[in-house]
């Protein structure tokens, strides 16, 4: 035998090796592999979304989907991903049905573009947990009642947790925005938010608790909040219950003018008092501004122009507001108050600032008006 002979065919026979595990694994790259353990919670309760995490990487570097196993069947799995870079963390999202179950082993496996499967990661075992409480109706929260546009304001919730979890909280601010979660906080300990009001007007302020599992509280009361568009001598405001429809906040000024429904007023020139808006479908808010005292008497009324019940039943609270801060608040006197007639609430003296509640009911209007003009 030729002495070149055997090592050519050593080569040979290497190269056809070599080349058939080079076609196997570009058959499959996938197929030994096995992506690390999703990351998620391992506690929680029945009908509550939970969020749960992979990351896995190609062995050739190529883009890959996700596919999660639930537990609760054999066919409980997700929708296959997008494709993601390698290495790329995704997030799936899962709640699971009440049932007789109460463990759920959590996995996921991936594929390339070319649909080449890997092997099905470890298991991430999720318990469900079936005496849990959800931590109690929150206080109502603590904080200012008045404030200015473009100003932040602190406000405190606080609530406990029946099985001593641990707590997050969101307010929803009573302008249309809801916060985003807190981080957490022990049962019984006290959370802070701040939140920027960019338009005055009345909002009310509530809080909800969430605990460790998801589980939610009640709604707190609710507190409320006055803002002004800046800082005036005197900001009137005025809310009440769903009836009457239709009270109307009213203010005569030293200059003998009647800041009503009718005639609105203006801030930035004489009278220097002005109405907000009429309020005919029951709540309110109705704020009076003064932006500028004159020596004096202000004269200030609620009238019940229409609708059910009576000043008396309600609800009604007016807010008395002096440079932004919170002085006096009314409520309506506990006697007999005739239909339509005016809750006569307090004079304000223009030369000094000074306020001495009055608080009475009467038939008539504190100062004129004209009864011709109808809403």
């Amino acid at each position: 035998m030729h002495k070149y002979f055997i090592p050519v065919i050593l080569i040979l026979t290497s190269a056809l090796i070599l080349g058939f595990w080079g076609c196997f694994r570009l058959t499959n790259p996938l197929g030994d592999y096995v992506p690390p353990v999703p990351s998620g919670p391992t506690r929680g309760i029945f009908n509550v979304i939970y969020d749960f995490k992979g990351t896995a990487t190609h062995p050739d570097g190529e883009s890959i989907r996700y596919q999660f196993f639930w537990g609760a069947n054999a066919n409980d799995t997700s929708e296959w991903s997008t494709l993601m870079p390698s290495g790329t963390s995704v997030t799936f999202r899962h709640s699971w049905q009440v049932s007789s179950v109460t463990q759920y082993p959590i996995k996921y496996r991936v594929k390339d573009k070319d649909n080449n499967l890997s092997l099905w990661s470890d298991s991430l075992i999720f318990t469900i947990v079936t005496n849990n409480a959800a931590p109690l109706k929150p206080q109502i929260p603590f904080g200012p009642s008045s404030g200015v546009i473009n100003t932040s304001y602190t406000f405190k919730a606080l609530t406990t947790d029946p099985n001593g979890d641990s707590i997050s909280y969101r307010f929803a601010w009573g302008d249309g925005d809801t916060s985003e979660w807190t981080n957490k906080y022990r049962s019984g300990d006290t959370a802070s938010m701040s939140h920027t009001y960019t338009n005055s007007g009345t909002y009310f302020i509530k809080v909800q608790a969430k605990d460790e599992l998801g589980a939610l509280s009640e709604w707190s009361e609710e507190l409320g909040i006055t803002i002004t568009s800046s800082v005036f001598p005197f900001t009137i405001a005025l809310t009440w219950g769903q009836h009457p429809r239709d009270l109307d906040a009213h203010c005569w000024t030293p200059q003998a003018y009647h800041v009503y429904y009718a005639n609105r007023g203006r801030l930035s020139t004489t009278p220097y008092c002005s109405l907000d808006v009429d309020d005919v479908t029951g709540y309110g808010p109705e704020h009076i501004t003064i932006s500028q005292l004159s020596p004096g008497t202000y004269k200030y009324a609620v009238h019940h122009y229409s609708g059910d019940s009576t000043i008396a039943t309600s609800q009604a609270v007016v807010k008395v507001y002096r440079n932004g801060i919170l002085t006096y608040t009314f409520t309506p006197p506990q006697t007999t108050c005739p239909t339509y007639c005016y809750w006569y609430v307090f004079n304000i003296d223009g030369a000094t600032g000074n306020l001495t509640p009055v608080n009475i009911y009467t038939t008539t209007a504190p100062g004129p008006t004209d009864k011709s003009i109808k809403k």
